[in-house]
């Protein structure tokens, strides 16, 4: 019973389901309940409940070979595998002695759904007395579906290789007009070769 002016909490125990995504739902509500003269009364009314988790983001490099010496576009691919959606991303990355940065160091990629991805393009020139593993420094900072701010900061592995290692391990192929020209210039220094050897024999004779 309630008199006028009165309030009373009722708890409810409510387990949201593991696939629900981050946001605010509305939950309808049915009230039964007895006036003054005992007439059974029933209202309906709709509560909302909020449900929330933090994002949880996956960082990768796409494949493609990436060579000393010259300019490499890397493409950081970013995977939301959680169920909270992601806004206002930003990735940024940082310096090294390893390499310069020929782009813009931060990328803007907005919105990312759950189970979702985006990917940021970024061109970088390997020195050539860089080591074959590079250690990639990034921060990205974003807000989930309720507003709250996040930062982290992430090291991605790169696998670098000069013009040489890539030839010896298959990853890229020798032109064959280079195969053809070193093959005739081996044929004409074999005849120059031949000819002198010939003329100090004439000479003898």
């Amino acid at each position: 019973s309630l008199n006028e002016d009165e309030s009373i909490s009722i708890i409810f125990e409510i387990m949201a389901l593991a696939d629900a995504k981050s946001g605010s739902y509305k939950i309808p509500i049915l009230i039964l309940y007895k006036n003054e003269e005992g007439v059974e009364k029933e209202k309906e009314s709709i509560i909302s409940l909020t449900i929330s988790s933090k994002p949880i983001l996956s960082i990768e490099i796409e494949k493609g070979l990436l060579l000393k010496g010259q300019n490499n576009e890397v493409a950081v691919r970013i995977v939301n595998k959680g169920l909270s959606d992601v806004r206002f991303l930003e990735i940024q990355i940082g310096k090294s002695p390893h390499y310069n940065l020929i782009s813009q160091s931060k990328i803007y990629l907005g919105d990312i759904d759950s189970d979702d991805f985006d990917s940021a393009e970024f061109n970088l020139f390997f020195k050539l007395k860089s080591p074959n593993t590079i250690n990639l420094p990034l921060t990205i900072t974003y807000r989930d579906t309720m507003n709250n701010e996040y930062e982290e900061n992430r090291i991605v592995g790169l696998k670098v290789y000069s013009k040489e290692q890539a030839t010896e391990l298959g990853l890229i192929k020798e032109s064959k007009t280079f195969q053809i020209i070193g093959g005739i210039g081996i044929i004409i220094v074999i005849y120059i070769l031949y000819r002198k050897i010939r003329k100090r024999r004439v000479k003898k004779i």
